[in-house]
């Protein structure tokens, strides 16, 4: 048989949780667990059940590609589960906000991660690691929800230390204090006494209402075959300052790492004192309960106290070890808010209140009764007015203490006959819910719920609910004398996503995927993967990817009730696209002449449109031959294929228009007209083919100018200012420029004729 750690923890309805490890790959796992898979030689395994074991709520293993260990567990006030432990797995999922997210390389790495309440998910990790040994034994967490580890190494130098004036370098011990979150280090400190070395075997942990952490732990080469207490500091405040190197060490230190507050010893002066993990614990008074293994080899040497007489057994009856229990009392400065209280009573009783508050001298106590009444009273008595529930506030305040104030609430119910409701629930499909009230112990009750259906019992306050289909419940609450009746609503998130069909990415292309949210109500986050493949947008509905191959993309979208909603698309990469070249008949053309334009493609067969874009393009223009009757000197003209996948590819081909020189025998200047309304040489015009930026000018013998056109269709008439020119001989001046660019002037006369 592997004996292995492990942590058993309850919450505030009495649900059981159990961190530890298992080597079975059939071990009982929920099929909405976070990790349902299970690999290495050992996975960590975290599960939760309900207060009369009837029912596994949920279960995951934790662990990746190589062996893993849970150890240690711890519930934050929204019920998320913090697991610690140690890993020679190099893969263990942790994002890049993680103080580390990558193995240190060692013989083991130490761990910390956290889980949904619902078990479904992952919310955050880091690895604590360096290239040495190292794993995490415990984790803790104070009232900010900061959460503290404990663990060994056998890192050198001040891998573990970091703003902490209290530390050993090298010290085969560290503390370290991180941010909810996991991805940032308050600090970190590192104990012991040889670089290098572990010293002790972790047994308690414990972080106080004023934050500071206490340490218990037991070291001997004799049974450990390492380490030992030898060296460690003590306090001279010690309940003893000596060892034989085989016994517990007792710690307590700032909550800022800055001292060390209480150092001692505890065990025989001869014998090899020890205890296997997780039998030792602190409660929240401060107060440590520790039972070991004592006075192993026969001795008689465990301390007693106070004296033998007062206590039920003195001696040690074994042949070798017996179980011996101490209990110490670090008499914290703080104030602790609790009291007990019947659960249930029928309208018109009275509550008697019992506090169980830790106080001290000056300590304050304020009671709100939630129904807008309060009391100062050590211990009161309360009675309602009204049926219903009510939530009793306990506030112990003393300025004196560490804390300052400490508060403690619970709930309380007035049976009258007659009916009430809860707060409705959502619940993610596959998983089970806890309904109702809070447990009671009082055995005079009696519940029934209807309808029965899916419900872990349905003779209990707080079953758990795992319907597949949203449901109104209805609890009956009976003492005997008085009945209520509650409803409830669980509504089953039945929310679903929507990703665009198969695609296909084309030589050259990124491409957006797109996945919808079909439930308008639901709030989700997303994460795609592999993330190699992803250019951006990872954590939102839309990534831009850009594979070399064809890949799987995957996508997770989580709601924040932890529901977990899956799915995938198949993207087609690395097509060889289709290849178009675009050709025309003439490389170039006259002025008003066709040309045939053509599209040539090895894959033809698999093209599925063509679009010829251009001047002077006559229908149709998506074929593979096109014509145009192109104007400018220089036309283009582009082809776009689309094959059957979706690909494009285009071609452009480029035609002139041919250009004459400019020759005087091309333009035409008559030498004589007659402006006599005939409709015969009636306007005296310059004609030729491609002039542009074209002057044309008439002056009388004395140089006067009578006419001036840079239109080629506006000619002269033969008149100035609106009255008729004599016949005579004018002067004409010409200029312009052909299409090549060339310049010309011509000049000469006239004659106007009658």
């Amino acid at each position: 048989m592997v004996e292995v750690r492990g942590e058993i923890l309850i919450d505030q309805n009495d649900n059981i949780y159990v961190g530890s490890t298992t080597f079975s790959s059939d071990f009982p796992i929920t099929s909405t667990a976070w990790d349902t898979t299970y690999n290495g030689l050992s996975d960590g395994c975290v599960f939760k059940m309900d207060n009369y074991l009837s029912q596994i709520i949920w279960s995951s293993f934790v662990g990746s590609s190589g062996d893993d260990a849970i150890y240690s567990l711890e519930l934050d006030r929204s019920s998320k589960v913090y697991a610690a432990g140690g890993t020679t797995s190099t893969d263990l999922p942790f994002d890049t906000n993680a103080v580390r997210n990558y193995p240190g390389g060692g013989r083991a790495d130490g761990f910390v991660l956290a889980i949904n309440s619902i078990g479904t998910g992952l919310v955050s990790g880091t690895y604590l690691a360096s290239s040495a040994y190292d794993q995490c034994y415990f984790v803790e967490m104070n009232k900010r929800g900061e959460v503290f580890l404990l663990g060994q190494t056998q890192a050198l130098g001040d891998s573990f230390i970091y703003n902490a004036a209290y530390s050993f370098p090298g010290g085969g011990q560290f503390v370290t204090k991180l941010t909810p979150d996991l991805d940032s280090i308050y600090w970190s400190t590192a104990f012991g006494t040889t670089p290098g070395s572990v010293n002790i075997s972790p047994t308690a942990f414990l972080v106080d209402y004023c934050n500071k952490a206490y340490i218990c732990g037991w070291g001997g080469f004799r049974v450990n075959r390492f380490g030992g207490t030898t060296g460690l500091n003590v306090t001279p405040d010690a309940i003893q300052s000596s060892t034989d190197n085989n016994d517990f060490y007792i710690m307590v230190m700032e909550d800022d790492a800055s001292a060390l507050t209480f150092g001692s010893f505890y065990g025989g002066s001869s014998s090899a004192d020890h205890v296997d993990g997780g039998t030792s614990r602190f409660d929240k008074f401060g107060v440590m309960y520790q039972s070991v293994c004592a006075s192993c080899g026969a001795f008689q040497d465990f301390p007693i106290y106070p004296h033998p007489d007062s206590v039920a057994s003195s001696r040690n009856n074994s042949p070798n070890c017996n179980n011996a229990v101490f209990k110490i009392d670090f008499n914290l400065p703080v104030v602790v808010a609790d009291f007990a209280v019947s659960p249930i009573a029928c309208l018109g009783d009275t509550f008697k209140f019992l506090n169980r508050s830790k106080l001290l001298p000056g300590s304050t106590v304020v009671w709100n009764f939630g129904d807008s009444t309060v009391s100062s009273v050590l211990n009161p008595s309360h009675t309602y007015s009204k049926q219903g529930s009510y939530t009793i506030t306990l506030i112990v305040t003393d300025t004196a203490s560490c804390n300052s104030a400490d508060t403690a609430s619970k709930e309380v119910f007035i049976l009258s006959n007659s009916a009430d409701t809860l707060s409705s629930i959502s619940i993610c499909n596959g998983t089970g819910v806890q309904i109702g009230i809070r447990s009671l112990p009082d055995t005079s009750l009696s519940f029934t719920w209807i309808p029965n259906y899916r419900l872990s019992r349905n003779d209990v306050s707080n079953p758990i609910a795992s319907p597949d289909t949203s449901t109104l419940y209805r609890l009956i609450i009976d003492n005997g004398v008085c009945k209520d009746t509650l409803y409830q609503w669980v509504r089953l998130l039945e929310g679903s996503l929507s990703l665009q069909a198969g695609a296909v990415l084309c030589p050259g292309d990124s491409l957006t995927l797109n996945v919808t949210n079909l439930d308008p109500l639901l709030s989700l986050s997303y994460q795609w993967s592999p993330a190699a493949q992803i250019i951006s947008g990872a954590n939102t509905p839309n990534p831009i990817v850009s594979p070399a191959d064809t890949t799987w993309f995957f996508v997770t979208a989580r709601s924040a009730e932890g529901c977990v909603f899956r799915d995938s698309i198949l993207v087609i990469a690395g097509l060889r696209g289709p290849d178009v070249n675009a050709i025309s008949d003439l490389d170039s053309f006259e002025s008003g002449q066709q040309i045939i334009l053509q599209a040539y493609s090895p894959d033809s067969l698999n093209l599925v449109s063509y679009n010829w874009q251009g001047p002077g393009l006559q229908n149709p223009t998506n074929l593979s031959v096109a014509s145009a009757y192109p104007d400018a000197l220089i036309s283009s003209y582009i082809v776009e294929v689309v094959d059957t996948n979706g690909c494009k590819d285009k071609d452009t081909v480029i035609v002139f228009r041919k250009v004459s020189r400019c020759l005087k025998s091309q333009i035409f200047i008559p030498n004589a007209f007659s402006p006599d309304g005939d409709g015969i040489n009636d306007v005296f015009r310059i004609r030729g083919q491609g002039l542009t930026n074209l002057r044309f000018m008439i002056f009388d013998r004395w140089g006067q100018k009578l006419f001036e056109s840079r239109d080629p269709s506006f000619g002269w008439d033969g008149t100035y200012l609106g009255k008729k020119c004599e016949p005579t001989v004018y002067g004409y001046y010409f200029e312009a420029n052909c299409e090549g660019g060339e310049f010309i002037i011509e000049k000469g006369n006239v004659t106007l004729i009658k």
